[in-house]
């Protein structure tokens, strides 16, 4: 009830277009007969009347400029007090703010604002204000770039300015009936009759009256129709246990506080109890048994948690079982989202819209007929048959689920050991034998866990274990006699190590140079290959010197050639002679010769 409110303190702004105005009682009908009108620039070499309190003055009767608008009205044009460019912009703007509030809120709050009552808010108050009387639903629609705009009404019907009347009754104690339906005649609204009704409850108002000016506009009203609707009919809402509850700040009403498990309504329901035409989680299923059993609930979520989902289930659910739903949204792609789910689903012929650009009288009628021709079938005869089928295979996958949540005594289910192992990344470090599992309890599986923060811990401050140069000591306590006897096993290391490093020097000494020894592989490799060398008989060390290796690895082959063949020829000596032939010098033997 601010003057903030266009419908009370109407003013010239990007929102509102004012038109010359003339026989509004004949622009009315021609608006009610389907008559669409062009939106013209003000006349040429014409000067604008006294622009004051955010209107424009109304012209008098004798001014030439009022017998060209009502010409202009038989030839379907009107005329703006706007140059042509000014014009362009402001109806741009308003088919640009329509659309758009069609869109979000599937609302058109483009009104002809017909008449406007000029009112003072004190009697010594010097500032005029404006208020709207009757409002025309129209919309506007662009021709072409060369047509431009034109406006039309909308099947809607005209409605009285019902703020206004409000705030003439509470600020005012004015009461002005007979506008309750508002009076018509053969073409529509009485409008001149509308006016004299008007003028008649301002009577005794000094310097209030009714200027017949026609303004177009964007309006919203629908706050105030909610509050109406909420004053009026306050004991009705109050039998709601909800509704009671927010007005006198505490519940009215026991609250349930058992609340449905899914995996109980699982093995419980039916499917013919719960139907489920959109697949549904158990979050989902929980919130769809919850509302079919009357519970009131705030279903949350981010969005793409699938809301709209379990709102159409929650809906069908519903015509299931026979009943009516009201489903409202601030938003229209919310309306939107759910309706065309429910015609994927075929339910869309019980959707009736109540609130869009489609909520006109003929559409309303249009989707009544479609219901109403909707033939009612029976259940099929198979139905009962196939939800025991169903029923009977969900319960043989619930063993399955039963088995795979069930917890183990060690504190762990089967599904959260394979999405823990699941979520571990790399390669597997070591196997976990199946007795580790057999014996293993949730009082074990934490001092594990503790075992291997400390280990963690630990590794932090010196490394990692593996391979460290203190992996081999296998110390748990400390004490002086085992400070004592470190001490002395240290030294003998360090004379061992001596000797080691002195025999190194002295075999790298034999091979020219050529071997290095930095770490503890590259020592036991070594030692390997001295350990190999001491095995092998008559090795001097002139040969490990010898600084052309592949020149003695060929004399090598060589000479182990010649020593196979001379062991062939000494086995065939040996059948046949006694080894002391083997003895006799072959450079004194004659050769025999060939008789």
């Amino acid at each position: 009830m601010s003057l903030r409110n266009n419908l009370l303190n109407i003013r010239i702004t990007k929102n509102t277009l004012q038109l010359i105005s003339a026989d509004l009682d004949r622009f009315e009908d021609a608006l009610a007969g389907g008559d669409e009108f062009r939106v013209m620039p003000k006349p040429t070499d014409w000067d604008n009347p006294l622009f004051n309190y955010g209107l424009y003055s109304k012209l008098e009767a004798t001014d030439p400029v009022i017998d060209l608008v009502r010409s202009e009205i038989s030839q379907k044009r009107l005329r703006s007090y706007l140059t042509d460019l000014d014009l362009g912009r402001a109806l741009h703007h308003l088919y640009r703010s329509l659309r758009l509030s069609i869109e979000e809120n599937g609302a058109n709050t483009l009104y002809l604002a017909m008449g406007l009552l000029k009112w003072y808010e004190t009697p010594s108050s010097e500032r005029p204000r404006y208020a709207p009387i009757l409002l025309l639903p129209v919309e506007i629609i662009r021709k072409s770039a060369a047509k431009g705009y034109v406006i039309r009404s909308r099947d809607e019907e005209t409605m009285m300015n019902i703020t206004l009347l409000e705030m003439l009754r509470q600020n005012f104690g004015i009461s002005i009936p007979g506008l309750d339906p508002l009076p018509t005649d053969e073409c529509g609204i009485d409008v001149k009759l509308v006016y004299s009704i008007i003028r008649n409850g301002i009577k005794n108002q000094p310097r209030w009256d009714v200027e017949e000016q026609a303004i177009l506009g964007i309006f919203s009203f629908n706050k105030f129709i909610m509050w109406n609707d909420i004053h009026n009919n306050a004991d009705k809402l109050k039998r709601n246990k909800v509704v009671a509850s927010l007005v006198s700040g505490r519940l009215e009403w026991e609250v349930d506080d058992i609340m449905a498990d899914a995996s109980e309504l699982d093995q419980k329901l039916s499917p013919t109890d719960l139907v489920l035409p959109i697949s549904a989680d158990s979050s989902q299923l929980e919130a769809i048994y919850e509302a079919v059993n009357d519970k009131t609930y705030v279903l949350h979520g981010p969005p793409g948690t699938g809301k709209s989902q379990t709102i159409t289930n929650i809906i069908a659910n519903a015509l299931y079982r026979g009943k009516r739903v009201l489903f409202v949204a601030e938003k229209m792609a919310a309306l939107s989202v759910v309706q065309s789910r429910l015609r994927q689903i075929g339910l869309d012929h019980f959707c009736l819209e109540l609130h869009s650009n489609k909520a006109k009288k003929s559409a309303v009628l249009e989707q009544l007929r479609r219901t109403s021709e909707i033939v009612k079938h029976s259940s099929p005869e198979n139905f009962s048959i196939e939800a025991s089928r169903l029923h009977s295979f969900r319960e043989e996958l619930n063993v399955y689920i039963e088995a795979l949540h069930r917890r183990y005594p060690f504190g762990f289910s089967m599904y959260e050991a394979i999405t823990n192992y699941l979520s571990i990344e790399g390669d597997e470090l070591f196997a976990v034998p199946q007795s580790f599992l057999i014996d293993l309890t949730g009082e074990k599986v934490v001092l594990l866990n503790e075992a291997i923060e400390d280990m963690a811990t630990v590794s932090d401050a010196c490394g990692h274990p593996y391979n460290h140069p203190l992996s081999g000591i296998d110390i748990v306590e400390y004490s002086a006699l085992v400070k004592e006897q470190a001490a002395g096993a240290v030294n003998q290391y360090l004379k061992i190590l001596t000797t080691i490093r002195s025999g190194f020097e002295e075999f790298n000494s034999m091979v020219g140079g050529a071997v290095t020894c930095e770490n503890r592989q590259q020592v036991g490799l070594i030692s390997d290959i001295i350990q190999v060398l001491t095995r092998i008989p008559d090795l001097t060390s002139a040969l490990l010197g010898r600084m052309r290796v592949s020149e003695t690895i060929d004399e090598v082959r060589n000479v182990i050639s010649h020593g196979r063949r001379r062991d062939e020829i000494r086995k065939e000596l040996s059948e046949n002679y006694t080894d002391y032939i083997l003895s006799v010098d072959a450079d004194i033997v004659s050769p025999v010769e060939a008789i």
